[in-house]
Formats: C-alpha cells, sequence, structure tokens
C-alpha cells in the first residue's frame, strides 16, 4: 500500500503572490487540517490489503 503525504496549504500560500500576513490562527487552523488528512490517509491505507 502507498499513500502520499498531501502538501500543507500554508507551504503553497505566500508564493509568487503578495506576502500577506499570516495569523497564527489561520496557521494553527491549516496544520491541523492536513494533519488530519495525512491520518485519514494513514487509516485509510492501513484498512486496505
Amino acid at each position: 500500500c502507498h499513500f502520499s503525504f498531501p502538501s500543507p496549504p500554508y507551504y503553497k500560500s505566500g508564493i509568487g503572490e503578495s506576502r500577506q500576513i499570516v495569523l497564527p490562527e489561520t496557521l494553527l487552523l491549516e496544520a491541523s487540517n492536513h494533519l488530519r488528512h495525512v491520518v485519514q490517509s494513514v487509516l485509510r491505507c492501513a484498512f486496505q490489503p
């Protein structure tokens, strides 16, 4: 089984765009969403042969 970690959105933001002030709350929310996606992909992979 193989799974790919989705790239966190905050890595892609701010590249080639006007730099914006990123609030810690927004960064924390994006990080938690990313972590949940990673956990879901790992669990989905674990229950498949």
